[in-house]
């Protein structure tokens, strides 16, 4: 200890901060020192989270310039609507003959409708 402070002002210290240490902050305070704390809590999460963000942002920046997914759409010619690519017509009648059921009449009234005089008049 220092030789120069007598017992009384050490008292008088002792006896300031038994005073003093029971006080209690009022509730502004309080409420101000908390809402400091979230701050910077939320600040310190948001800047753990920049590099993601970043990072998301510019990965779906890359896939829209290699995907291209909104390219323009040219209208077409109303004569190209029309006209059919070769060989289209011949495949799609192929594949409608090619589907159609030309098994027997399985029923006696199937019979007599395809029967050649009830068709022909």
């Amino acid at each position: 200890m220092n030789e120069d402070t007598d017992d009384t002002s050490l008292d008088e210290a002792i006896a300031l901060y038994k005073r003093h240490a029971r006080e209690a902050p009022e509730a502004m305070v309080d409420t101000r020192i908390l809402r400091i704390a979230l701050n910077s809590n939320r600040q310190r999460r948001a800047m753990r989270q920049l590099p993601w963000l970043i990072a998301a942002a510019a990965s779906v920046m890359v896939w829209l310039g290699i995907a291209q997914p909104f390219a323009a759409h040219h209208p077409t010619s109303p004569g190209h609507v029309e006209t059919h690519p070769p060989g289209y017509l011949e495949g799609s009648s192929r594949a409608y003959l090619l589907g159609m059921d030309v098994s027997p009449p399985t029923s006696d009234v199937a019979a007599y409708l395809r029967h050649p005089s009830y068709t022909s008049p």
